[in-house]
């Protein structure tokens, strides 16, 4: 793909989204604002160049860890939204992570295929952690209504841009194209999981049926906002990393895979505990494992990441 129609559609989606971030976000402080759109930038732009694999198109390990880690770092540290007392949390949640992505690349041709998809497991599995149990937080102090969003797009960022390192045999493992297929599999798994999930929600009380007001600017932000700052983080360390590297690791046994399947699944669901009421965290997560099972389903039958962030 030509270098110049790729960034020109990536600029105009970014100014687009930025627009929509200046918009939600409160006004009271501009240093922060701007600050965080500039955040925002920096990730998408990663998201939208650097992080879909092109055979054509690749950029060193070392210019992707000065742009996605250490220049956003640097500014969170200038806008004192962080303070340097706190560099361990930056540097085992997000440094330690997008090296071990790279290291592949750094030390060229001492990697075998299945040493790669094991490090870059480890790598997601630190920036999960990190990222779902808020450990990294603390460096968006002075970002306080930005601080989950801005997480989101790091993480994001940095797989993305990371997990194109790749070997000569396993450059066609990870494809991020989208295609009708794709997204017409992703729309019909999405539905079959919701026939299963909404009624089981309703019965049980876990879902209230409350409609809201049409309001297509809330919609539109909502839509957005979800789909940059979970779905697309989700998917990403699920089903692309760890459903996508586990089975490979495991693909001349259809047990062990399945197994790994359920597993990754069950996963998947176990990071909902914390997102609702005691009384419902049972049925939270045996929603979003029927969810999970679904998504797991499409990404096998499709083998792609985009089509399952409805």
């Amino acid at each position: 793909m030509n270098h110049k129609f790729r960034v020109l559609p990536s600029v105009i989606l970014t100014l687009l989204l930025l627009l929509i971030v200046l918009i939600a976000l409160p006004q009271n402080n501009i240093i922060n604002a701007l600050s965080s759109s500039i955040l925002v930038i920096i990730w998408l732009q990663t998201i939208l160049i650097f992080g879909i694999p092109d055979r054509n198109l690749e950029f060193s390990p070392l210019l992707k860890l000065l742009v996605i880690t250490l220049i956003p770092y640097g500014i969170l540290l200038g806008i004192q939204s962080t303070s340097i007392s706190d560099f361990p949390v930056f540097l085992i949640w997000y440094l330690l992570p997008q090296f071990l992505f790279l290291s592949p690349q750094i030390i060229k041709d001492k990697f075998s295929k299945s040493q790669i998809l094991s490090i870059q497991i480890l790598a997601v599995g630190l920036l999960w952690i990190g990222f779902d149990n808020r450990y990294t937080k603390v460096l968006f102090n002075g970002l306080s209504n930005m601080d989950y969003a801005l997480n989101a797009f790091w993480l994001a960022a940095i797989i993305l841009s990371s997990i194109s390192v790749r070997t000569p045999e396993n450059k066609n493992d990870f494809i991020l194209k989208p295609t009708f297929y794709g997204f017409k599999i992703g729309n019909i798994t999405s539905l079959v999981a919701s026939v299963i999930v909404l009624p089981f929600g309703l019965l049980t009380g876990f879902l209230v049926w409350n409609p809201v007001s049409f309001d297509i600017r809330i919609i539109v932000i909502s839509f957005i906002g979800i789909f940059m700052t979970i779905a697309l983080q989700e998917e990403l360390v699920f089903r692309g990393v760890l459903q996508n590297h586990l089975t490979q690791l495991r693909k001349d046994n259809p047990i062990q895979e399945a197994f790994i399947i359920i597993v990754v699944t069950m996963l998947f669901a176990l990071t909902h505990w914390n997102n609702t009421t005691p009384q419902f965290v049972y049925l939270y997560f045996i929603s979003a494992f029927i969810a999970g099972l679904g998504y797991a389903v499409a990404y096998i039958l499709i083998i792609q990441v985009f089509p399952l962030l409805n």
